[in-house]
């Protein structure tokens, strides 16, 4: 899920108790932010989810960018 917050944009992802899947998540979001120079950083969570706060200034598109987000990320499911 994707969400708007105080602190920007949370994309919450539900996970499948693989410890190869967050690490593998974690690794491609790092390199995907900072690929496109976007403040962003990892929040606490309960389950076995993985947070990301998302920080975008008002220029950036971003619809097209958690497209190309979320259109990559599948690949790793």
């Amino acid at each position: 899920s994707i969400e708007g917050r105080g602190c920007g944009f949370v994309c919450k992802i539900i996970q499948n108790d693989s410890a190869e899947f967050i690490k593998a998540a974690i690794n491609f979001s790092e390199a995907f932010f900072l690929k496109h120079k976007i403040d962003f950083h990892l929040l606490p969570d309960l389950g076995n989810n993985l947070s990301i706060c998302i920080h975008l200034s008002n220029h950036v598109d971003k619809y097209s960018l958690f497209s190309q987000f979320l259109d990559k990320f599948k690949v790793l499911i």
